[in-house]
């Protein structure tokens, strides 16, 4: 599996934790959901500066295409971090 397809499966997990934590709310920016959230929970308040660093690559991945290929692959060690952020988001220590 490409370092693009891991980023963006980590990615969505945690901005699916995150708007759930919200109300779900559609159209709302995921650098507002990750204000918002991390208003009321450490972790997110923790990984608030790389989880907007992580949505400005998100982009580069989705939007920025050229001829079905995509333009940005994250680095393993990005790809590693989003991962571990996303498990620490989805299943926090106790």
């Amino acid at each position: 599996m490409s370092n693009s397809v891991r980023f963006l499966d980590a990615f969505n997990r945690i901005d699916h934790q995150l708007r759930k934590l919200t109300g779900n709310e559609r159209g709302v920016p995921f650098g507002v959901v990750v204000d918002r959230v991390s208003r009321v929970n450490a972790a997110v308040r923790r990984f608030k500066d790389d989880l907007k660093q992580f949505a400005q690559l998100r982009n580069a991945i989705v939007h920025e295409t050229r001829n079905g290929r995509v333009i940005a692959e994250p680095a393993d060690w990005a790809v590693a971090e989003i991962e571990r952020i996303a498990s620490l988001l989805g299943d926090p220590p106790k």
